[in-house]
């Protein structure tokens, strides 16, 4: 890439995206009204941020509005607060409009001499411009504005970093989104540069009051004797206190205001009787419309919410789950291994053989050993990998990488390999076991192939039976660690007009894997890489395969570039007739059926691109007939 330009990088966008709706849903769990998501734009001329907001889950829409502002030449970025509902307007809204903040970022500006090392666990790291990075804390649970401006403070005063550090209401860079600088930052040297997803790890979660501790809360803390629950109101949000005392602002619903107390008060460990004697004292506060009823209604509240820090019970078998339970339910986020295509649990991936399938996984499995780049511009974030290459030695393998890496950088050490397992009956899964639990940040294992670890099938089964459960420990492994296997197959001889129909085996093969993944040539001869599964949006990425370098890269979704082979087909094919011609020609000249053609013409004409000269004559558009 040349200094001063850059692109868009849109898997980058949608995994960061999809990590701070992730984040934000889990610290705001319990929560009646959570809030919405605030992304803005701001062109680099100018001093206005334009917001937008977003349902916490909205992911689509972020994605779609992030890329489209960058792409025109804006700056795009999002909070780590969720704002009122009812907010309107161009403004972006001040902190009393904040309903939670899920996260407080330190922004480290190494060139305005304000750069901050990691002292403590981060979350989230993302590099703004050469040198310069954000550091994102998330929260295990959201706090109100108050509290997450004094521990904003707090933060900022022990990194000593710029002035935007631990701000609720300060926005921050999208990652993959493209870093225009102004005028002013231009002279001081700044160039046009992406921003770029270093590093995310879910499982950290930094406890920041430990980290960074409020100098009041430390001392009330130690006059009490480090006293908790009933009666402490230290751990209590100062906005929650002022509803407590002078009840819910004009407009809000009383009821909704109620529920986010008592979330509030348990999380700080008050008991159902000391949060109702606390609301007794402010008669006239939140508890206004509970009286003679105010006890009841908190018992009522506090035993819907499901403390997010206590473990879930375990169920007896056979015993049914109530819904009431799940709604206040928190999971860990979806890890996605290489962005929208791998996602955590077993994926399946069928090629037909030599058609290049070791070369795409091998890849992938270097990408996100190093925290680099795979398939193009896909982001993978670091973590340790076991590649189980069963059909290679360590010469062919050393060779393979070699040709990926080359031999003048250091290989990286989080990648791991088998060159020979046993079958996963016979001691396989045990060893892929032992070796997920000896890493600290397991990410990735890939087995090729299926028929090197499978059993054979047992007398009694079925075809389908034998199939299930070939991958059903495989799966059931990649679910309990929360890590992606990759299990690779063949596809059967014989095509379909389905792709997943070419997976060689029966159904039960493509029913048990959470992802399904094919890697086929379409009827014009493209390489297509067709995807599907119950955490993966189903795609059809059209493929093309660098022979020399042993590379694959995604060009784009199959459907839009087949939809623009044919549009550039006819409009080839009518400039070179030379003159208005017939869709039947235009067809024969493009090597399309004719009915296609038809239904594009119509479509050209009205994007203006050719011209219906008479009845079933086309010709490009501006172009003028020369006078006798």
């Amino acid at each position: 890439m040349k200094e001063g330009t850059a692109t868009v990088h849109a898997s980058t966008v949608r995994e960061f995206l999809q990590i701070i709706s992730d984040q934000a849903k889990a610290a705001t769990a319990g929560l009646e009204r959570p809030g919405l998501l605030q992304m803005s734009r701001l062109h680099p001329s100018s001093e206005t941020l334009v917001p937008s907001r977003y349902a916490i889950a909205d992911v689509e829409h972020m994605v779609r509005d992030a890329i489209t502002d960058s792409e025109a030449g804006h700056n795009v970025y999002i909070e780590g607060r969720t704002v009122r509902e009812d907010l309107r307007g161009n403004g972006r809204g001040k902190l009393e409009d904040t309903r939670v903040v899920f996260s407080l970022t330190i922004d480290s500006d190494a060139d305005k001499g304000m750069g901050w090392s990691p002292t403590v666990p981060v979350s989230m790291t993302v590099a703004t411009s050469p040198g310069n990075f954000q550091y994102w804390l998330f929260l295990r649970q959201a706090v109100s504005a108050e509290t997450g401006k004094a521990l904003g403070e707090r933060i900022r005063a022990a990194t000593k970093t710029d002035h935007d550090t631990g701000n609720p209401t300060q926005p921050y860079r999208v990652a993959g989104t493209v870093n225009y600088p102004s005028a002013e930052k231009i002279e001081r040297g700044r160039v046009t540069v992406p921003t770029q997803l270093i590093e995310f790890d879910p499982e950290q979660l930094p406890e920041l009051e430990q980290a960074f501790p409020l100098p009041e809360a430390s001392e009330a803390r130690a006059a009490q004797g480090d006293a908790q629950g009933d009666g402490d109101l230290t751990g209590v949000p100062a906005d929650t206190l002022a509803v407590i005392r002078d009840g819910p602002h004009q407009g809000d619903d009383r009821s909704h205001v109620f529920w986010n107390v008592i979330v509030a008060l348990k999380r700080a460990d008050w008991s159902i009787d000391g949060i109702a004697g606390l609301l007794e004292q402010y008669p006239d506060g939140i508890a206004r419309k509970y009286r003679g009823r105010l006890r009841q209604e908190v018992e009522r509240v506090y035993r819907k919410i499901r403390d997010n820090a206590q473990e879930t019970p375990k169920r007896a078998a056979g015993q049914a789950a109530c819904a009431e339970g799940l709604q206040a339910m928190t999971f860990a986020p979806i890890k996605y291994v290489v962005p929208g295509i791998i996602v955590e649990g077993l994926t399946l991936l069928a090629g037909k053989p030599k058609g290049g399938k070791s070369w795409l996984l091998l890849h992938a499995a270097i990408a996100v050993a190093r925290g680099g780049f795979t398939l193009g511009d896909l982001h993978c974030i670091e973590g340790d990998v076991l590649y189980c290459a069963l059909e290679d030695n360590e010469r062919r393998l050393q060779s393979r990488i070699t040709k990926l890496i080359g031999i003048s950088q250091p290989w990286p050490n989080r990648f791991f390999y088998y060159c020979e397992l046993p079958r996963l009956t016979e001691g396989g899964l045990d060893a892929i076991r032992v070796w997920i639990q000896s890493k600290p940040h397991p990410r990735l294992v890939i087995i090729d192939t299926l028929a090197m670890v499978r059993s054979a099938r047992k007398r009694e089964e079925t075809n389908y039976e034998s199939d299930y459960m070939a991958v059903l420990e495989l799966r059931a492994l990649a679910n309990e660690f929360g890590i992606a296997i990759v299990l690779v197959h063949h596809l059967r001889k014989a095509d379909a007009d389905d792709a997943y129909d070419t997976v060689s085996g029966t159904l039960g093969l493509t029913g048990a894997p959470d992802s399904i993944l094919v890697l086929k040539r379409d009827s014009s001869g493209s390489m297509v890489l067709h995807g599907r599964g119950r955490d993966l949006v189903e795609i059809e990425k059209a493929m093309t395969f660098d022979a020399e370098a042993c590379l694959w890269r995604i060009e784009g979704d199959d459907a839009m570039l087949r939809r623009s082979h044919e549009r550039n087909a006819v409009l080839d094919a009518i400039q070179e007739a030379g003159e208005p011609v017939g869709p039947n020609d235009i067809a024969t000249a493009a090597g399309m059926r004719a009915g296609n053609v038809r239904r594009l013409l119509g479509k050209l004409v009205k994007e203006g691109a050719i011209e219906k000269v008479t009845r079933g004559r086309y010709r490009c558009a501006n172009v003028t007939t020369s006078p006798a």
